[in-house]
């Protein structure tokens, strides 16, 4: 055995040795002593002897160097050609070596691998073998595995460790938007500034999620209470797609938050300006919050609806003017002229808010009881609108129907329902349901892997002491993602 394991090495050298000595002797117009073949042999061919497998164990493995090799009938390995026809092989040999190689080079990538994917590298074996795609795609898998960790660690309640996990992979890979998008994220409820350099920079660098970025961006601000910065940011993606009304609508929002319509009348400027519909909204919401109109002049402003081709936000925004003015009355008329301009949808919390505004609780309830028995199963858009409406106008009573509609969905808990879940928690917060809240507090146990937040239950103290807004405001960036609507609501409220 340990003589076979010898003829290895002494192969892959006749490859190199044997040709480049017969090389030479055919360059001497083989001329001299052959250098393979026996001396003392008379160069015959087949009865001269080979003198390269001297030694070995396997003579015959000499084969794959020199194809003349030949055992003779007595026994004895000899060449099969006279010593002026001994050549060499160099295609053999080059064959040989780009197999040696490609040995070689794949025992050293399934190793590299290995070693990689134990680490926690998601490569493939392919981005391994060849080094420019594993120079190229090592950054990222390195900055995948931090990912990982992070939210290992952050579902742990290790906020440091997740921290500096997502740092580590944003200093790897800084292009990397999905953990920029993270890290902007995570950072936000210690250093709302730094997050938004972050998403600044995600901006700046992937343009193509520009849209993707602000809308996170704008959710950070308003959870945070810094209204002016959303107002500004809102401005500008208007000043981007003056045609997006939810765009408008957060400023709007954003500027009755810090009653300065300055960022509002900005709006004047933008180039070519806004169609005329959302132009006499801007108008009217500034000189609302200026104070410049108001009482009856305002409400016969309102009351004066929109075009047939107008955008249906130009009615939502009316008629909840009107109701922030508590004119039922007028809301009430124009939900009847938008019936065609509002989808249900829309039209659905208007009314519901309508009858909150006028007292008639006992009308809302029974609204809300009909919306849900009426349907089979609810969407979640449509248990997102009932629980941010319970959020903005707290009814006990009616929360067990919302309650039922959810129950109804028998899908397990996942954690990508968990927005909605903890949308219906904030109505049962706020309603004081403790056996709804309790209900939901499992399946968000059960949906996040057998963990709850860390900050759940604080927020619940607040959810049920709605006059500490601020400090709220600070604990909402702690928790999973809420729908706009209800994050709207919870301020508001």
């Amino acid at each position: 055995m340990n003589g076979w394991i010898a003829d290895v090495p002494r192969l892959a050298w006749s490859f190199f040795y044997w040709n480049l000595r017969k090389s030479w002797y055919r360059m001497r117009g083989a001329r001299g002593r052959c250098p393979c073949q026996h001396p003392s042999d008379s160069g015959a061919a087949h009865v001269t002897a080979c003198e390269a497998v001297i030694g070995w164990v396997r003579p015959g493995q000499f084969r794959r160097v020199c194809p003349l090799l030949e055992r003779g009938p007595d026994g004895r390995w000899c060449c099969s050609v006279a010593a002026t026809q001994v050549r060499p092989f160099w295609g053999r040999a080059l064959v040989a070596g780009l197999a040696l190689a490609a040995a070689v080079w794949l025992i050293l990538t399934l190793v590299v691998f290995g070693v990689l994917r134990t680490g926690g590298f998601e490569l493939s074996l392919a981005q391994v073998a060849w080094p420019p795609a594993l120079r190229a795609a090592l950054p990222r898998a390195q900055a995948a595995r931090f990912i990982h960790e992070a939210r290992a660690a952050y579902a742990d309640g290790r906020i440091n460790e997740a921290m500096v996990a997502l740092q580590s992979a944003w200093q790897e890979d800084s292009s990397n938007y999905a953990v920029g998008l993270l890290l902007a994220q995570f950072s936000e409820s210690t250093d709302l500034a730094g997050a938004g350099r972050i998403y600044a920079h995600l901006r700046a660098t992937h343009p193509e999620k520009g849209a993707e970025v602000a809308q996170a961006w704008i959710y950070t601000l308003l959870a945070h209470g810094d209204f002016a910065d959303a107002a500004k940011l809102a401005h500008d993606e208007l000043a981007k797609a003056p045609t997006e009304t939810a765009w408008l609508h957060a400023l709007i929002f954003a500027c009755r938050q810090t009653h300065d319509p300055g960022v509002l009348e900005k709006l004047s400027n933008l180039p070519g300006g806004l169609a005329e519909p959302l132009r006499a909204i801007v108008t009217t919401e500034a000189a609302a919050l200026r104070g410049t109109l108001a009482g009856d002049e305002l409400r016969r402003r309102l009351a004066i609806w929109p075009a047939a081709d107008a955008p249906a936000y130009a009615w939502h925004w009316r008629i909840e003017r009107l109701l922030m003015g508590k004119w039922v009355a007028d809301a009430m008329a124009g939900l009847t002229a938008a019936k065609g301009h509002l989808a249900d949808r829309d039209a659905a919390p208007l009314l519901l808010a309508a009858y909150a505004t006028a007292g008639d609780n006992a009308t809302r309830a029974s609204e809300i009881k009909m919306f849900v028995t009426a349907r089979t199963r609810l969407s979640d858009a449509e248990v997102v609108l009932l629980c941010a409406h319970l959020v903005r106008y707290p009814l006990p009573e009616a929360i067990d129907a919302v309650a039922e509609a959810w129950r109804r969905d028998a899908r397990p808990p996942d954690a990508a329902r968990l927005p909605l879940a903890f949308s219906l928690y904030c109505a049962a917060g706020i309603g004081r349901d403790e056996r709804l809240r309790a209900e939901l507090t499992e399946w968000i146990r059960q949906a996040g892997g057998g963990k709850l937040p860390s900050t759940l239950e604080p927020f619940a103290v607040i959810l049920r002491s709605p006059g500490q807004e601020r400090l709220r405001t600070r604990l909402l960036p702690t928790l999973p993602t809420l729908p706009l609507d209800v994050l709207y609501a919870l301020i508001s409220n």
